[in-house]
């Protein structure tokens, strides 16, 4: 009976959909009660979409950094100015003579990476393509908040308001990057098209880095 109260379970709910039966419960009195399963998803939801917008902002010191021998030098870095006058391993110390791009030369950059302190809020920022402050969201995570934003105001996902609210925040005065992905949508919105005609056919990663909210 849990598992299939659990799995009729809207999220925002806190009572257990209505019974034709007038039985006497069986689950055991350990059992968390509907109300309790449905806090704790809700606890789950917060959690994934904070989660996952910190992770992004934690992340963009080294977004779009595929220099492997670039990430290791950071974390050589890190690991000094977090061990002021300690000598550094051999392994990290060592730069690795395998050609590039090989597994050797990932997997010497991951021996170095996890010796190394993580590289999360790394200030300055070093990724290639835009000059963001350290603790500022990257261009997924605009976007997840705009799509975070719209999904609250309009308590489900509207895709026309959607499209306006991303046309507004990620076009004119906008300081940040504008993705292959955004400059497209914008294109595409400012002819008039409709949503799904406003999508770009773009295969990066920011539309499953925006799935928290909608799953939320």
């Amino acid at each position: 009976a849990g598992a299939g109260a659990r799995l009729r379970l809207v999220p925002g709910t806190t009572q257990p959909p209505a019974s034709t039966s007038t039985s006497t419960s069986t689950s055991s009195p350990d059992e968390p009660s509907t109300g309790t399963l449905a806090a704790r998803m809700r606890a789950r939801a917060v959690g994934a979409v904070v989660g996952s917008l910190t992770a992004d902002a934690a992340a963009t010191g080294v977004h779009w950094v595929y220099d492997l021998s670039l990430m290791s030098s950071l974390g050589q870095e890190a690991r000094a100015r977090s061990h002021a006058g300690a000598p550094p391993s051999p392994s990290a110390a060592a730069p690795s003579a395998a050609p590039p791009g090989s597994s050797q030369q990932v997997a010497a950059a991951v021996a170095a990476a996890l010796e190394a302190p993580p590289l999360e809020f790394t200030d300055p920022p070093r990724s290639p393509f835009y000059a963001y402050a350290c603790g500022r969201n990257s261009p997924y995570g605009e976007q997840t908040l705009v799509l975070l934003r719209s999904l609250a105001a309009r308590g489900g996902l509207d895709c026309i308001h959607y499209a306006h609210a991303f046309a507004t925040y990620f076009g004119e005065g906008f300081d940040g990057y504008r993705d292959v992905s955004t400059k497209g949508f914008l294109r595409n919105f400012g002819k008039g098209q409709p949503p799904p005609l406003t999508g770009a056919p773009d295969a990066q990663a920011n539309a499953i880095a925006r799935a928290a909210p909608l799953a939320a």
